[in-house]
């Protein structure tokens, strides 16, 4: 697979369009429309390694997150805003 390692904020769609084979590993934080119309893949996405937060009762990730997606896997160690998964 090809893979990919970010660091910060990614902001808006990170992810978009995910296909298999792609892997995208996030330190840090998204916003809105993560893995929009994800059809394989992976995305992972967790805080940064000593962060003063307790990752699940934070949000991680914005609103409308895997909108129309059909496939692949998303890994968010936080919580996600609303319209999670709609298809």
């Amino acid at each position: 697979p090809i893979k990919a390692y970010f660091n910060g904020t990614a902001g808006q769609s990170f992810g978009v369009w995910n296909a298999g084979g792609v892997e995208l590993y996030l330190t840090g934080d998204a916003n809105d429309y993560v893995g929009k119309g994800m059809a394989g893949g992976l995305i992972a996405i967790r805080p940064p390694v000593g962060s003063a937060f307790r990752s699940h009762e934070a949000s991680i990730i914005g609103n409308t997150c895997l909108y129309g997606a059909t496939g692949g896997r998303l890994y968010a160690a936080g919580r996600a805003g609303e319209r999670f998964g709609v298809r």
